[in-house]
């Protein structure tokens, strides 16, 4: 019985900020990483039940993730940003995440690289495998839900 339409204008910034936020708890080691997903399948599916109502709903949040993968984004708010925007699907994938695939691996691979040299830095390690870790996610959800033939056009 309850009109949650009326209350998106509260609901949705706090899913957002769940989503991208740079830190969500005062321990670097708590799951921030399950409560940003969860977050973004929740803001989804309220795109997905109201955007209909709200025709610019969806693109608001899209752009609102789109510039929270940005390389300027810290990486816990990059790793949100991706896994929101892979929620929305393949087409949505192919947009905003396929064009900077290649050139935002071989960053997290070169950040990667520069740690392997420096003790104790493990949360930056974590951090750089979850934004790994989310883009192959993102890729999957394309490989899995595009034909053959499209796959070796956009490759």
């Amino acid at each position: 019985n309850l009109h949650l339409e009326l209350h998106l204008h509260q609901m949705l910034p706090a899913l957002i900020t769940c989503v991208v936020a740079r830190r969500l708890s005062s321990r670097p080691f708590d799951d921030h990483w399950g409560l940003r997903e969860e977050a973004a399948r929740t803001l989804v599916k309220a795109c997905n039940a109201f955007g209909d109502q709200y025709t610019t709903l969806k693109a608001r949040v899209i752009q609102t993730l789109c510039e929270a993968i940005s390389p300027d984004k810290p990486l816990t708010t990059q790793y949100g940003g991706m896994s929101g925007l892979s929620l929305f699907g393949p087409k949505t994938v192919d947009a905003f995440i396929l064009p900077l695939a290649t050139v935002y691996w071989e960053k997290l691979e070169k950040a990667l690289e520069e740690l392997e040299n420096i003790d104790g830095d493990f949360e930056r390690r974590f951090e750089i495998q979850q934004c790994q870790h989310a883009l192959l996610n993102a890729l999957g959800i394309f490989m899995r839900n595009v034909t053959l033939k499209e796959q070796s056009k956009r490759l």
